[in-house]
């Protein structure tokens, strides 16, 4: 006879997992994702004691998993915020909200074609990516993202965002961004930013 308990594993929805991944494994219990689940597998021994015993270590387990699952839930939603406000704050020429999302001197950098056609990176400096944000103008800006991946740990994360960036209603170029950010004790701060942009 074989038991089986299952508990919700809230992953990312697009994360690259295989179908199941073993997590852990001892004696007569295995504990594994399958298809964003975590599930105890219990191998009974002769005595229902010994058997009791091993399915409240199964729940001790998954209990450990719920919480960090929905530790991770918090911190990605926190990564999203600062990365939408980074937006926001384009879209409403607020100099002071873009510079909260970002550290002091966070790098700024494209791969796309130059004048002569060809890929190659180019740098913008981040005072003056300020200074033109922050410069009347009639023009309106909306960048609309798929946040397709965030991998984050204590203190870095980092977040593959597929983007269409509209220029007075009008599409003007996409491409994706790659962000990288860190964890500060004001929260979550943009430091670097790669994007592509095609037409």
């Amino acid at each position: 006879m074989v038991l089986k308990l299952n508990y919700p594993c809230f992953l990312n929805s697009k994360d690259s997992i295989p179908v199941a991944r073993k997590c852990f494994s001892e004696n007569n219990i295995t504990v594994f994702i399958e298809k964003r689940q975590v599930i105890a597998t219990i191998q009974p021994t002769l005595t229902k004691t010994t058997s009791m015993c091993y399915f409240r270590f199964a729940l001790l387990l998954l209990a450990m998993a719920s919480t960090q699952n929905a530790s991770a839930q918090k911190e990605d939603k926190a990564i999203k915020t600062v990365i939408n406000r980074f937006f926001e704050a384009m879209q409403k020429r607020d100099t002071a909200m873009l510079r909260s999302t970002c550290m002091p001197m966070p790098v700024l950098q494209s791969y796309m074609k130059n004048r002569e056609g060809k890929l190659d990176i180019i740098s913008e400096d981040f005072a003056e990516f300020v200074a033109f944000v922050g410069s009347p103008s009639s023009d309106k800006y909306e960048e609309k993202l798929e946040f397709e991946a965030i991998h984050a740990e204590q203190s870095l994360a980092s977040v593959w965002t597929p983007y269409k960036f509209y220029l007075n209603g009008k599409l003007s170029h996409s491409g994706t961004n790659s962000f990288q950010l860190v964890k500060t004790p004001q929260g979550w701060k943009i430091q670097y930013i790669l994007d592509t942009r095609r037409k």
